[in-house]
């Protein structure tokens, strides 16, 4: 991973045909993250909890067979859950990818 703080000398032999790219990473605050339910419960409600704040939930949702996208803050724990099952997933959103998938 190439920081600020580098200057690289990168000696390779001279090829046309291979290239060298270089990049710098950019970190999101925010991750998109797509929900899915596997399999999916219609009519059931999902809810969305942030960290180990399990009382009260970021967001909800009525579950109808399409996935379910929330925006998040990037580097921090979630915890999903259906209402009135023992189903639920944690995960982190990682902030990697454009979008992040998630099943329940």
């Amino acid at each position: 991973m190439l920081t600020d703080r580098q200057d690289p000398i990168i000696d390779y032999a001279n090829n046309p045909a291979r290239e060298i790219i270089i990049a710098k990473w950019v970190p999101r605050a925010k991750q998109t993250v797509q929900i899915k339910f596997d399999p999916a419960i219609l009519g059931a409600t999902a809810q969305i909890f942030a960290g180990n704040n399990t009382r009260v939930p970021l967001d909800s949702c009525v579950i109808d067979g399409q996935a379910w996208v929330q925006e998040l803050d990037a580097g921090a724990l979630y915890k999903v859950c259906i209402q009135g099952t023992e189903r639920k997933t944690f995960f982190e959103a990682m902030a990697i990818d454009e979008v992040q998938d998630v099943t329940v």
